[in-house]
């Protein structure tokens, strides 16, 4: 019969242990007693004892005093008659165990809730028979005072036998009585069915020893046979007030046996089989023992340990004698019981989340743990496992993956390149978005995380996007794609995208697609601005050699259908190196683009102007039907470059010689037609500058003869033919020689001696005078390094020199190699050098002064205005030029200028050189006038290296008292 417990039943006082209307359900005092008696010996916190009289389901319950405050009602599953839950603290606990009995005409039910939901079998179910055995023995102890077979004592309202009998009927588990002097009172069917030997001599009034006997002989397994002290021993157990023995009976099944001594004096016994559960138990404790996850059992009462496995022991690295001496408070190190014993109760109390707690080992270091718990009984005790699981080293490698990813992030956020990834399979949704990505799109990284183009972008744009995106995934490898975009900003900016599709993982479905976007508005526009400046003078603008050579190949295949001239005008400008010499490289650009301006305005729309070089231009003249166009032009271009140009407070004048070709008549190939208009203006130049000259066949032999010279001159350094002359410099006072001057000679094979006015302006102008410089310098040193060592070597540098990269480590390196020490050099440059990027040089010239190489002036006073670089750098020497000592003696002028460079030299602390002293006169002056040095052939024409040996080697020049002078050695 199943009670009628389908409507909730509220328990309206909760303050007494027990309902008011219990007596009136029992119908007197004894069935509370009963009540509680039961629940006790159930030692169950929450029990009840529910009843139904007719239509009307009514409840008595038990439990301590905080259970009373907290239990709230009992409910009958609707889905399942059979299964009864309670409500408590606001948590649902499942009935446990459940049996029906039938006494005192009505249908009782006694159960027991806990917190094992659907458990219905092991300890509840024992201790729920406990119940109902102690039950039938109270009833009996209380009703028979004493032990008269199955006689009941009649009671007003009760019907002992049929109730008691119903009782212990009703209970699945083998019940016995047994009165105050040890003998069987009662016991039910169940009982008889597994004594089986002890049934024969099973009797009310039966001696509990005589039955231990025959059970010893016929039914318990045991060692010993008929042994005495098992028995004694087991009736030791007996006497006590509650007791609980396992034995196993002669068919192998075990049996749990659980004794409670009444206030009578008599006891009751249940036996229950408890093979299964021994089984069970058995394989949880190997599966225990062997489990890899480290275990520990405690009690819930002490926080005693009460079991551990091998591998909770190597992880707290204790021996399991000195473990089981522990509690949990000794290897708490975080202080979590409290916790864990909420979790063990509700597994459900942190949200499914699993804490992680510091572990305390043996040797005082700590480990990172995760911890589970669950509540269980163990060996009869309410008892917690623990499940241990060792995260230190996953910890580490979180944090290193953490570390990882949060520097993976970091370096895709700098990333300069736009770095974006979708979700093709939740509708192109963003999943990345870095920095750059933002700035480019001018969108919020955060919000456009987990939304799609149509949420972030104009449709059109977003619809491209898509567009583009299903073309990667079709395609299955990376599309480029170049595209104007609108930012948030309404800023347009042309992108230049990479999308790439990924799969998910290794061989799974393309779901990804990763895009990689780099702006390069700013690159086309420096693309744009490169082919400009590749087909432009950056000085001026004006198309440069390359395009006027696109341009010239058109104009002559136009010409060539047309039957129209193509004029070639050849353009160098006259005295401009003049100009950016002496008054610097930022006054001649400037000249250079008021020049170009100036040509610009002489030409037609369809003329070109161009810059091919320095301070040489070009025009190319389309169209020309007559001579007298070109000519036009071309005095055009000269008058209009005559006239002044003011720059920088700078009044120039400067001029342009033309060199002009005719296309096709003199070159029908843009190469033969420009090197013909450049053979025309060499010839304007020889015949006085400022005139323009038409291309004629005989200007060829002039111009080969100027190129073969040329030719001359590079093959002369690589045979051998030039030569080194040395000219002393003499101390005026003493007459000793103090230094010579390294001078170049080339000796000709066919012309014999080349003066150096003809071949060193060439030398500089083809850049010849590098190489021929260094070979000078080097053979030099190496002849100066055998001198006395007062006599210093000059050596002559010229400005395309100066320039030279490396010009100092080559200085450097040819005294090195020759073994001549840096202070016995001298250095002479003339002033164009400091005139040009002046800055630079005077640092060049301060890196020769650290290396010890002495540096002079040469040609100092010859034409030049500024004297500020004599302010920049300390010269060692100023050589004043030979002009003015030609002069010395013969006017006024001469000998006050000469003061002047003399007494200047003097107050910055240099020495002073005359050159060119050719007579006693000119010597006897610079003596009076105290000059340091001189040098000139009045004292020695330069001489081979052997000469000038022997003349080192000879007397000095020595000064007659009369100021006469005779010179040693070498006349």
């Amino acid at each position: 019969m199943q009670p009628d417990l389908h409507a909730r039943i509220q328990l309206k006082d909760t303050q007494t242990a027990w309902p008011a209307d219990i007596e009136t359900i029992a119908g007197r005092a004894d069935i509370a007693i009963v009540l509680r008696l039961v629940c006790t010996a159930m030692a169950r916190r929450y029990s009840f004892l529910i009843r139904r009289l007719g239509a009307k389901s009514t409840l008595a319950a038990s439990w301590d005093a905080e259970a009373a405050r907290s239990v709230v009602s009992f409910d009958l599953d609707d889905a399942d008659p059979n299964s009864l839950s309670c409500l408590v603290e606001g948590q649902r606990l499942a009935i446990v165990a459940w049996r029906p009995i039938v006494a005192d005409g009505g249908d009782w039910w006694l159960g027991v809730a806990d917190h094992h939901g659907g458990d219905r079998s092991g300890t509840a179910d024992n201790d729920l028979m406990s119940g109902f055995a102690e039950l039938i023995a109270l009833q009996l102890g209380e009703a028979v005072p004493s032990p008269v077979g199955r006689a009941r004592q009649q009671h007003p309202g009760f019907a002992p036998d049929d109730a008691a009998r119903a009782l212990i009927e009703a209970i699945p588990a083998a019940v016995a009585v047994i009165d105050a002097d040890d003998r069987f009172v009662m016991w039910n069917l169940l009982y008889e069915e597994l004594c089986g030997p002890i049934v024969p001599v099973l009797k009310v009034g039966l001696p509990f020893a005589e039955m231990l006997r025959v059970a010893a002989r016929d039914w318990v397994k045991h060692p010993t046979l008929y042994d005495e002290d098992w028995i004694e021993a087991r009736m030791a157990l007996h006497r006590t007030a509650s007791s609980a023995i396992d034995c196993q009976i002669a068919d192998g099944r075990w049996m749990r046996i659980k004794e409670r001594r009444l206030s009578t004096g008599g006891m009751i016994g249940l036996w229950t089989d408890i093979s299964d559960s021994r089984a069970r138990e058995g394989s949880l404790r190997q599966l225990f023992d062997i489990n890899p996850m480290p275990m520990i059992v405690a009690d819930r009462s002490d926080d005693r340990i009460l079991a551990v496995n091998e591998q909770a022991l190597d992880l707290y690295g204790y021996a399991r004698h000195e473990f089981m001496r522990l509690t949990m408070a000794d290897i708490d190190a975080a202080g979590a019981r409290h916790v864990l014993r909420a979790i063990a109760l509700d597994p459900d109390a942190l949200g499914g989340n699993m804490p992680v707690w510091s572990l305390k080992r043996a040797d005082g270091s700590l480990r990172q743990v995760e911890m589970t718990s669950r509540a269980f009984t163990f060996d009869d005790k309410p008892a917690e496992l623990i499940v241990l699981r060792d995260i230190t080293q996953q910890r580490v490698a979180d944090a290193d993956l953490r570390h990882t990813r949060a520097f993976l992030n970091s370096v895709v956020d700098a990333i300069p390149t736009s770095v974006y990834a979708k979700d093709m399979q939740n509708g192109g949704r963003y999943v990345l978005f870095n920095r750059a990505c933002m700035e480019l799109s001018g969108q919020d990284g955060d919000k456009a995380i987990g939304k799609s183009d149509w949420e972030l972008f104009h449709p059109n744009q977003a619809t491209r996007f898509i567009a583009q995106d299903e073309q990667a995934l079709r395609a299955g490898v990376m599309q480029i794609f170049e595209e104007t975009i609108t930012r948030s900003s309404g800023e347009k900016r042309l992108i230049r995208t990479k999308k790439v599709p990924i799969a998910d993982r290794e061989g799974g479905a393309v779901r990804f697609v990763l895009g990689l976007a780099d702006d390069i508005t700013a690159r086309r526009d420096l693309e744009a601005k490169l082919v400009r400046m590749a087909h432009h003078d950056p000085l001026t603008d004006l198309p440069n050699r390359i395009l006027f050579q696109q341009r010239l190949e058109a104009a002559l295949a136009l010409s060539a259908r047309t039957q129209a001239a193509v004029a070639i005008h050849y353009l160098d400008l006259d005295q401009f190196k003049a100009v950016n010499d002496t008054l610097g490289h930022a006054v001649g650009d400037a000249l250079l683009k008021r020049v170009s301006q100036r040509l610009l305005s002489t030409v037609r729309q369809v003329d070109l102007v161009a810059r091919l070089a320095g301070d040489e231009f070009a025009i190319i003249q389309t169209g020309v039907t007559g001579a007298d166009e070109v000519v036009v032009l071309a005095e055009r271009v000269v008058d209009l470059t005559g006239m002044p140009f003011d720059i920088d407070g700078h009044r120039l004048t400067i001029g342009v010689s033309i060199g002009i070709a005719l296309g096709p008549r003199d070159g029908s190939d843009p190469s033969t037609l420009l090197k013909n208009a450049d053979t025309a203006l060499y010839r304007a130049k020889e015949d006085g500058r400022g005139l323009f000259r038409f291309f004629e066949a005989s200007m060829n032999s002039r111009l080969q003869a100027r190129r073969a010279f040329e030719r001359d001159l590079r093959r002369a350094l690589v045979d051998g033919e030039f030569e080194i002359s040395y000219q002393p410099l003499v101390n005026l006072a003493s007459g000793e020689i103090a230094g010579c001057e390294a001078l170049l000679r080339w000796r000709h094979p066919e012309r014999g001696y080349v003066s150096p006015a003809e071949f060193v302006p060439l030398a500089e102008e083809t850049g010849l005078i590098v190489p021929l410089g260094l070979w000078v310098l080097r053979k030099a040193c190496a002849t100066a390094a055998a001198w006395p060592a007062h006599i210093r070597l000059s050596v002559n540098i010229s400005p395309r020199q100066f320039r030279a990269p490396m010009f100092v480590d080559t200085i450097v390196s040819a005294l090195r190699d020759s073994g001549l020490p840096p202070e016995r050099l001298e250095l002479e440059i003339t002033e164009s050098v400091l005139l040009v990027e002046n800055a630079g040089n005077v640092a060049m010239l301060y890196r020769l002064r650290e290396a010890g190489i002495g540096i002079a002036l040469d040609d100092f006073g010859t034409g030049y205005s500024s004297l500020s670089y004599l302010r920049s750098f300390s010269f060692d020497r100023l050589k004043m030029d030979g002009s003015f000592v030609r002069d010395i003696g013969l006017n006024a002028e001469s000998h006050v200028i000469i003061r002047a460079i003399l007494g200047l030299a003097h107050s910055l602390g240099m020495k002073i050189v005359a050159e060119g002293i050719e007579t006693e006169e000119q010597r006897d002056h610079l003596q009076t006038l105290r000059f340091d040095q001189g040098q000139g052939y009045l004292f020695s024409s330069p001489r081979s290296a052997t000469e000038i040996d022997i003349l080192i080697a000879s007397a000095p020049f020595v000064l007659d008292d009369d100021g006469a002078s005779r010179k040693t050695g070498l006349s």
